[in-house]
């Protein structure tokens, strides 16, 4: 998608130089953050993660949380490991 790919190179100086970006998993990206004392990263939502997982590979809600619990949510790549966020409920 050339509006996120534009949005990606227009992060780069603002990102961690190894920040991680998830191929195919760009409709899901919220912004970006870090934790101190590291550099800002990508940032997710879980939520629509699993809805693009649902949508591309036309699978179910649980097989595409399965998918992300196991091959996406516990990654850990380094300081360049992209934040994911889950939206919490309203009370």
């Amino acid at each position: 998608m050339k509006v996120i790919s534009n949005l990606l190179e227009e992060l780069s100086d603002i990102l961690h130089k190894d920040a991680i970006s998830f191929d195919g998993l760009e409709e899901a990206i919220i912004g970006y953050g870090s934790k101190f004392p590291e550099e800002n990263v990508l940032v997710y939502s879980a939520e629509k993660i699993i809805d693009v997982l649902m949508e591309k590979h036309n699978i179910s809600h649980g097989e595409a949380i399965e998918y992300f619990d196991f091959n996406i949510a516990g990654l850990g790549l380094g300081q360049g490991t992209p934040i994911i966020v889950w939206k919490l409920d309203e009370a």
